[in-house]
């Protein structure tokens, strides 16, 4: 089974009252960018990596990642002026002989392999699958941004992240439909969903942020820093000859809940 990584990047960071794109903001010496596309380069089941940054980007991107990113499975395209129209982008720029997408948010650095693994496999067995987290707030909806209109059940309300991981197939004729009907949406679950098709829900993680505000950005990087120490004080125990801990992650409860999905991050 061949697995193309597909990663927009080419978001800039007007919430963060920056002008360079989110994917190059310094995260611990270096871009998100990289440490996403190193998670993504490490995983077995990935094949190739195809990446799109804005097109003032493209050569920052070529001096940031050639050093850090193995060059034989990174393909890097220009984006367009939609998160939509760089996934598309990927989606030509890829191999004829994919047989699963799975497209990866380039702010999100904290996202392990065995997140990428679980939903891969879930998507293998269903065409269609997201990584996602339980709401830990109450949801209200609102129409008008003064008055809720109503409150959905909390235990129906998820959080969406990536990956997400679709069969090649789907993938495309979902964004072909979207294309043709002039839908845009935010993300590609939405446009698999017209066509109804259903998303199954795979374990994410509460670490797994998106980079979208400067706390964001602080946050993610208090989280390397203790996965660091963990990793050290594992090391330490282990050159003791005391059995090796491998700290894990808060997964989500339920990766195949039957909930529906209330909430997109």
């Amino acid at each position: 089974m061949h697995v193309a990584a597909i990663v927009p990047a080419a978001g800039r960071g007007r919430r963060m009252g920056m002008g360079q794109s989110k994917a190059f903001l310094p995260l611990q010496g270096k871009p998100v960018l990289a440490h996403t596309l190193h998670v993504l380069g490490m995983c077995e089941s990935i094949d190739e990596i195809v990446v799109a940054v804005g097109e003032q980007d493209l050569d920052l991107c070529g001096r940031e990642l050639s050093s850090r990113v193995n060059a034989d499975r990174l393909r890097v395209v220009a984006g367009g002026s939609t998160r939509q129209e760089s996934v598309w982008n990927c989606l030509l720029a890829a191999s004829p002989d994919v047989d699963l997408y799975l497209v990866h948010d380039a702010v999100r650095p904290l996202v392990t392999h065995q997140i990428i693994e679980s939903v891969i496999s879930l998507a293998s067995e269903t065409g269609a699958a997201v990584a996602a987290v339980p709401s830990k707030d109450t949801v209200r909806l609102s129409r008008d941004g003064k008055f809720f209109c109503s409150t959905p059940e909390r235990s129906t309300v998820w959080i969406i992240q990536t990956p997400q991981v679709f069969s090649a197939e789907l993938l495309v004729k979902a964004h072909e439909a979207a294309a043709r009907d002039g839908y845009v949406g935010t993300d590609d679950a939405a446009l698999v969903e017209r066509l109804g098709v259903r998303v199954a829900v795979a374990s994410g993680s509460y670490e797994n942020i998106k980079i979208t505000t400067r706390e964001d950005l602080a946050l993610v990087e208090a989280i390397l820093k203790l996965r660091k120490e963990d990793e050290s004080r594992a090391g330490a125990r282990n050159d003791a000859g005391q059995p090796r801990h491998n700290p894990s992650l808060r997964y989500a409860e339920g990766s195949r809940s039957d909930h529906a999905v209330g909430a997109s991050e």
